[in-house]
């Protein structure tokens, strides 16, 4: 799958794209709007000020189509874009402890694509469900959320993202909610732990071109999916190769095991063990079809 094409709000804002700006004086009419107005080296009472001043701006700017939001995100400015009918696409780069609430997010009926990072004190994505239109939903690092029953009925959602970040995992109960996303095509769970490690809801999706995961789950997960999803760009097989040569023999690569716990082996100097995890997927994978 040729992801260059694709439509990924974490990827998108990183193209040739309006200027960013801090101030709302610099404001010229532009419907893709991208705000830094925090973390700007101002004094504290001159920042809660402009603060103040985007959060009065930004409700009349009734045309907007998108927002990007490049610096740390208050709650109160998320509130402020509650009311824009024409918002298609919201990005909030991180919030730390400063989002606690979407529940005015729920509000916006046009939006098409949303990306949340880094909400520490986020603990409900309840709201996101009356985004009905929403098709591409990416999250990031939201420590406290370990329910996504919220999503399952975005029935118009192509990809979903929803990962731990660069330092540590996300932890869900399970995933029994993507199985009703039936219209996914990307999905990526990359450092994030299924804790219940039932991974199955992923075989129902039948549309899914490309998939990320871990290697947090048994074979036998894994060997499901494969078998479910014969036309996805999963990376899935009994192993996943590393690019490394064996420093003790210097000729075979080593890969590591598609099993939970599995330390890597080398092609060469444990053959038979590759070919016994081998021949054990295949089996798995077979039972399956």
């Amino acid at each position: 799958m040729d992801l260059s094409i694709e439509q990924f709000l974490s990827w998108e804002h990183r193209k040739e794209c309006p200027k960013t700006i801090n101030f709302p004086s610099e404001y010229e009419g532009q419907t893709d709007l991208r705000i830094a107005c925090t973390k700007l080296n101002l004094s504290q009472s001159k920042q809660n000020n402009l603060i103040d001043e985007w959060t009065q701006v930004i409700p009349t700017l009734i045309d907007v189509e998108h927002i990007w939001f490049y610096s740390r995100v208050p709650q109160k400015l998320i509130n402020s874009v509650a009311d824009l009918p024409k918002l298609r696409s919201l990005f909030i780069k991180w919030s730390g402890n400063g989002i606690t609430d979407l529940s005015k997010i729920g509000g916006l009926k046009s939006l098409e694509r949303l990306y949340i990072g880094s909400c520490t004190q986020l603990e409900t994505l309840d709201s996101l469900k009356k985004l009905s239109k929403l098709k591409w939903l990416e999250l990031h690092e939201l420590k406290k959320i370990n329910d996504i029953n919220a999503i399952k009925n975005l029935n118009n959602l192509v990809g979903l993202t929803f990962t731990g970040g660069m330092f540590g995992k996300q932890y869900l109960t399970n995933i029994d909610a993507i199985s009703h996303l039936t219209n996914l095509e990307f999905l990526d769970l990359h450092r994030l732990k299924v804790e219940s490690e039932d991974i199955s809801a992923i075989a129902k999706l039948k549309k899914l071109k490309y998939l990320d995961l871990p290697i947090y789950y048994p074979l036998s997960e894994y060997a499901r999916i494969y078998a479910a999803l014969p036309n996805c760009d999963h990376d899935i097989y009994a192993f996943r190769k590393t690019k490394e040569i064996c420093v003790k023999c210097m000729k075979g690569e080593m890969v590591l095991p598609m099993a939970k716990n599995k330390r890597k082996i080398c092609t060469v100097c444990s053959a038979q063990k590759v070919k016994k995890l081998e021949d054990e997927f295949l089996s798995l994978v077979e039972s399956y079809s």
